[in-house]
């Protein structure tokens, strides 16, 4: 009887302790969608690049923002995943992001490296 009270206990528990240490409310960012407006209007500039380093992606669109940002004047937002502070700036925002490097340009997601002219189409409007 002690065995069954105990599996029952067991049984109904790891739902509710799963539940309790489950985000939900972390939005998973993919390629094109756009961040809800609560995680949106809490960002501090309207270009975020979420990058880590090692990341070799990451290494080859990284120099060719930089470059584009120094072009149009501009200064965005870096976030690297690889440093435990960063990390948890973006996780205190309520998103995340599914691969990197990915870019929010006006809460837009752009995932995954791109041409020059690529960056700049995308870039020159926000």
């Amino acid at each position: 009887m002690r065995k069954f009270i105990l599996v029952l206990i067991m049984l109904l528990a790891i739902p509710i302790l799963m539940s309790a240490c489950s985000k939900s409310d972390i939005a998973l960012v993919n390629d094109g969608d756009v961040l809800p407006d609560k995680i949106c209007e809490d960002l501090e500039s309207n270009v975020v690049i979420i990058h880590e380093t090692g990341c070799s992606a990451c290494a080859v669109s990284l120099p060719r923002i930089r470059g584009i940002e120094k072009t149009l004047r501009k200064t965005y937002q870096y976030v690297d995943l690889a440093i435990p502070q960063e990390r948890d700036y973006m996780l205190n925002k309520s998103f995340t992001v599914l691969h990197v490097p990915t870019l929010f340009v006006n809460c837009k997601a752009y995932v995954g490296t791109k041409t020059d002219k690529e960056f700049m189409d995308i870039l020159q409007n926000a």
